[in-house]
C-alpha cells in the first residue's frame, strides 16, 4: 500500500514538473458589431435607408428585416449596394431606427459569369420599379438563359409581409 503512494505520487510529481509545448496564443476576439448588414434601398436628404439582409423573427413567429436611416454618410455609399454600417452614437429606436452612421466597409458585388450586370445595378434598378416604403432585399437571382435577374424584396412597410417579385433584364439603362 506504502509503495502504490508512493508510485502515485511520484508519477503524479513527474506530471508536474513536464515541459508542455507552447500553447497558440488566443486569437483577438472579435470586437462586436453594432450596426446593420444589409442593402442600401433609399436616399432622402443627407441620409440613406439600410435595411437588413436577414429577417428577425418576433414573438408570434412573424418576421420583420431591421432598417434604419444613417446620415452622414451620403456620397460613400450607393443604393443597390451591401454594405456594413455601424452606428456612431446614439440611436434613435423608432423603426427604422435613426442614426449617425458609420460606414464600416462595402460587401464585395457579385456578377455572374456572362452577366452585364452586377447585383448592385440590378438591385438599383428594381428598386425604382417598386413602391415598397421598406424593402428588404431578399434574393437576387441571375438565369443565364433567359438573360434576366429576378430580385425578390420583401415589403417591409406592409403589414400582410408580402414579397414583391421584380424581373430586369441583363442590358445597362440607356
Amino acid at each position: 500500500m506504502k509503495q502504490a503512494i508512493i508510485g502515485l505520487l511520484l508519477v503524479w510529481l513527474i506530471a508536474g514538473c513536464s515541459v508542455a509545448a507552447p500553447s497558440e496564443p488566443d486569437p483577438e476576439p472579435e470586437e462586436p458589431f453594432f450596426g446593420i448588414k444589409g442593402t442600401v434601398v433609399s436616399e432622402e436628404g443627407e441620409r440613406v435607408l439600410i435595411v437588413s439582409d436577414t429577417v428577425r423573427l418576433g414573438a408570434a413567429g412573424d418576421g420583420q428585416y431591421d432598417a434604419a436611416w444613417f446620415s452622414g454618410v451620403k456620397g460613400e455609399v450607393e443604393i443597390g449596394e451591401r454594405v456594413e454600417m455601424g452606428y456612431d452614437g446614439g440611436v434613435d429606436q423608432s423603426y427604422p431606427a435613426q442614426a449617425k452612421g458609420k460606414l464600416l466597409r462595402k460587401l464585395p458585388d457579385e456578377r455572374p459569369s456572362g452577366a452585364t450586370l452586377s447585383r448592385a445595378e440590378v438591385v438599383r434598378q428594381a428598386l425604382r420599379q417598386t413602391e415598397a416604403g421598406m424593402p428588404a432585399v431578399v434574393e437576387v437571382s441571375y438565369s443565364k438563359s433567359e438573360r434576366q435577374w429576378r430580385i425578390d424584396l420583401y415589403n417591409n412597410g406592409a403589414l400582410d409581409g408580402s414579397t414583391l417579385q421584380v424581373l430586369v433584364k441583363d442590358e445597362p439603362v440607356r
